[in-house]
Order: structure tokens, then C-alpha cells, then sequence
């Protein structure tokens, strides 16, 4: 979560920044404006996404109301939550902040578990809100229908998306016959083809395949981590354009059109026969770019039969499939719903398909969607605990 503070006080700033500081949670993010007027420059950069502002009544140029006012103009849309920081003698136009827009306020001098507690609740909602976001994304995806397949992954993306990438990204040239990739080199960067085309090759008996403008190039090697099984090529002059582990990362969380663009694209069957690993049969990657929540739904929508494996270090988890439907869960010694909550709060863990596999056994007393809403619920209440009890074992 993005969080803006306001306020012409440094020293206030300060403040409001070490308690902040002081909730140790590693998704937040702080950022700091001087005034209103300065606030707004922020929230008029749509790439930002802040969800909370917290910020004084009492500033030059531009003070609360008249932020809030403003607010409701640039961006009548936006779900930003406003928590107003007014002195004990300003309590009386709590009343009007609200009506402007506000969701809550703090009355200063305050402790930092008011601010905690304050903070919690707005996460929560944000947490709520990109769950049911998350959920209608998904579902469009599996409803796309298979003429998708055929397009380029960068023309599956919105335009600005597409524009993000593109600056974010370093671009690089090869000449014809160049090779891009050499067999067996690991891939720590996600490489797109913007210019020329690209054969991949096979170690099997499949053809190479061609990449052309907008394709990905050697995606299973990135999220699997095994070597490239052949040598990717460049067919003609090629401009290839590559983004790092953490910047895929960072645009996963952010926007989830590309997370579920890269998943529709990893679980392309033709792609699959032609590019993964003997060792790796269906979807692979790992829960940083693709959130355990958001995979189970995948899974459920798409009505997959198979075996989900998670690993992370020692621990593993089995999450057995029926049409969508999760039949068996068993992570460790704990298996059935308690053991699926538990993998909720997983985040870092690697993860494969293997599309097919039955067990004989059910331990899961739940509808898939139940178990994800529990689930959510059961973080939610975790998040929002005044002594900062941590989520399920991870």
C-alpha cells in the first residue's frame, strides 16, 4: 500500500514517518509532499496508485478541505482513502472533512498505536478492494476464449501499460544469426521481441518456433529457473527489450493485467509442448509474480484437474484439483482447510502444475471460493491485530 503524508512541517512529517516506519510491513510505502498543492501534482500521476493520504488541516497555499475539494475533481473515480491530521481546537470541522470525502481522522498530539490502528483499517479495505478486482480481472481472462493464443503478449496489454514497460525496460540490438540466448544459460531477465523475429529452438524432437513482435522469448527458463533448452537465435535484425525479476515483480503487484496476461501466456498448451523443461509438465513460476490467491483462482476459473506443488525451502505444500474444484490439501503434517489457510499467507514459494493428477483423498470441507474468501478474511483480521500478530506460518 502507497501512502502520501502532507504537511508544511517537517518536523510533523517526521513524526507521522517513524510511526509509519514502525509497522513493519514490508508492502508499505511512504511518500511525502510539503502541501495540498504539492499532494495533488502526486495524485494527478496515475502511475503512483496511492491509497491513503494523511495529511493536516492547516497548511499555506492549499489546506485539507480545499485538498479534499480538489480531490473529488481530478479524481472522482479513484478509490483514495483521505485520513485528515487536525489539532484538538480544529475537532469541530472533523464534521466537514467527512462530508468532503474523508474516511477518518487523527487529533494531534496522537500515540502511534492510534495511527496503527487507523492504518490497519484502511489496508484492510484496500486489501478487499483489489481482491474483488482481482476477481472480475480473472475471470474476463478465462473467459477470453482461445483466439487470444495467436496474439502477441505486448498487444494483450492496455496502451499505457505497454508504454510503462517500454520505459522502464533496457532495450538491446543483435544482428542477423546473433544468438540472444545460449543453450543452457538461465534466464534472470523477461525479454520481449519489439523488432525482427527470433527462433527459438528445441532440444526435443519439436520444431523451433518463431517469435515475431510483442512475444515473449525464453519466459519458462525466467519462471522456472531451469536452463534454456536450445539457444534462442535472431532470424533477422532484431531489438529485443528486458525487464528484470524485480520490475516484473513490481508490475505484477501493481497492475494485474499483466500478471494475468503472463499466466494466459505460459499456459498456452502449444507453447508449453514447445518450450518447457522435460522436468517441468504445465504452469510454473513462483508466488512473487503470481500471488498464491490469484493461482488458485486461475486454476478454479479455467476448471484445471491436477496437482499443485509449492515449495519453499523445506516446507512444501500438495493442492489436488477436480474440474476447479480443490479436493485435497496437505501441507507438511496439516492438511485439509486449515492447511490452505495457512498457505494464504505464503508469498516467496515456487510453484508447478502438473495437469491430470487425482488423489484418492478429500480432506477439504469447502467450495474453492469459500476457502479463498475465509482465507482472506482470516489475513484481513491478522493485518488489523493491535500487537502485530504476524499472518500464518510462511
Amino acid at each position: 500500500m502507497r501512502v502520501l503524508v502532507v504537511d508544511d512541517s517537517r518536523t510533523m512529517r517526521r513524526i507521522i514517518c517513524a510511526a509509519l516506519e514502525e509497522l513493519r510491513d514490508e508492502s508499505l510505502e511512504v511518500l511525502e509532499a510539503g502541501d495540498g498543492v504539492e499532494a495533488l501534482q502526486l495524485l494527478r500521476n496515475e502511475k503512483l496508485e496511492i491509497d491513503l493520504v494523511l495529511i493536516d488541516w492547516n497548511m499555506p497555499r492549499l489546506d485539507g478541505i480545499g485538498f479534499l475539494k480538489q480531490l473529488k475533481a481530478i479524481s472522482p473515480f479513484r478509490d483514495v482513502h483521505v485520513i485528515m491530521v487536525t489539532s484538538q481546537a480544529n475537532r469541530a470541522n472533523v464534521a466537514e472533512a467527512l462530508r468532503w470525502g474523508a474516511c477518518d481522522y487523527v487529533v494531534k498530539p496522537f500515540t502511534p498505536d492510534v495511527l496503527h490502528e487507523k492504518i490497519r483499517k484502511v489496508a484492510s479495505k484496500v486489501q478487499t478492494r483489489r481482491c474483488e478486482e482481482t476477481s472480475v480481472l480473472l475471470r474476463t481472462m478465462a473467459e477470453g476464449g482461445a483466439g487470444d493464443d495467436d496474439c502477441p503478449f505486448l498487444d494483450q496489454l492496455p496502451t499505457d501499460l505497454v508504454e510503462e514497460i517500454r520505459l522502464i525496460g533496457s532495450i538491446a540490438g543483435f544482428q542477423e544469426r546473433a544468438i540472444l540466448v545460449p543453450s543452457g544459460a538461465r534466464m534472470n531477465l523477461l525479454s520481449f521481441v519489439l523488432q525482427g523475429a527470433v527462433e527459438v529452438g528445441s532440444a526435443g524432437p519439436a520444431k523451433s518456433e518463431i517469435r515475431r513482435p510483442g512475444d515473449c522469448f525464453a519466459e519458462q527458463s525466467f519462471f522456472t529457473g531451469e536452463p534454456v533448452a536450445a539457444a534462442v537465435v535472431a532470424r533477422t535484425s532484431v531489438k529485443s527489450l528486458s525487464l528484470t525479476r524485480v520490475q516484473v515483480a513490481d508490475l505484477a503487484r501493481r497492475r494485474h493485467e499483466f500478471s494475468f496476461a503472463l499466466s494466459r501466456w505460459i499456459t498456452r498448451p502449444t507453447r508449453l509442448k514447445k518450450t518447457a523443461p522435460a522436468s517441468a509438465a504445465g504452469l510454473a513460476g513462483r508466488l512473487e509474480t503470481m500471488p498464491f490467491a490469484d493461482l488458485v483462482q486461475v486454476l478454479q476459473i479455467c476448471k484445471k484437474t491436477g496437482l499443485l506443488r509449492l515449495s519453499r525451502g523445506p516446507a512444501s505444500a500438495q493442492l489436488y484439483f477436480d474440474d476447479g474444484e480443490l479436493r485435497h490439501v496437505q501441507e507438511g503434517e496439516r492438511g485439509g482447510d486449515e492447511a490452505f489457510y495457512r498457505l494464504m499467507g505464503w508469498t516467496d514459494a515456487a510453484f508447478s502444475f502438473e495437469s491430470g493428477s487425482r488423489s484418492d483423498q478429500v480432506n477439504v470441507t469447502q467450495s474453492t471460493m469459500m476457502l479463498l474468501m475465509e482465507g482472506a478474511r482470516r489475513l484481513d483480521e491478522a493485518r488489523t491485530r493491535k500487537d502485530g500478530a504476524s499472518v500464518p506460518a510462511r
